[in-house]
């Protein structure tokens, strides 16, 4: 090639590049509101049903933080109801210990409500591999 590279060697670093996922939390769901919570996570099952095909799945790794109304949290591998039923309701606190721990590449909120347009502040440190939230408390 004019480059120098091979077309051989473009398309193993693409290979080895896809081989590792990016871990994306997809927050959705809201603590005040049962309305702007179906909404939500509708929201983000429809996102979800238009990223499900091959190469998205292969390059990606998601997990759903659900804020449910009364602000309980739960972290969820998919958004089927039974699953959201019955997955451990975690406190505030509890949910961000698990959030540090879950070392995510990047956070994708889905909010609509006021807390959630609001008080929901994900950052991410450059260069790190956790993802660090910072949210104050719905209170």
């Amino acid at each position: 090639m004019a480059d120098g590279t091979s077309e051989s060697s473009k398309l193993d670093t693409r290979a080895t590049r896809n081989m590792v996922r990016t871990k994306v939390l997809h927050c959705c769901g809201s603590p005040v509101s049962k309305y702007y919570s179906m909404i939500s996570v509708h929201y983000c099952r429809q996102m979800l049903a238009g990223a499900s095909d091959d190469d998205t799945k292969a390059s990606f790794d998601f997990v759903f933080a659900v804020i449910l109304p009364g602000g309980a949290w739960c972290l969820v591998n998919d958004l089927d109801q039974a699953t959201i039923d019955d997955a451990d309701k975690l406190s505030h606190g509890e949910a961000l210990t698990a959030l540090v721990a879950g070392e995510f590449d990047v956070c994708v909120p889905h909010m609509f409500c006021w807390p959630g347009y609001t008080r929901a502040r994900w950052k991410h440190r450059p260069g790190c591999a956790t993802a660090r939230a910072t949210l104050t408390s719905w209170g």
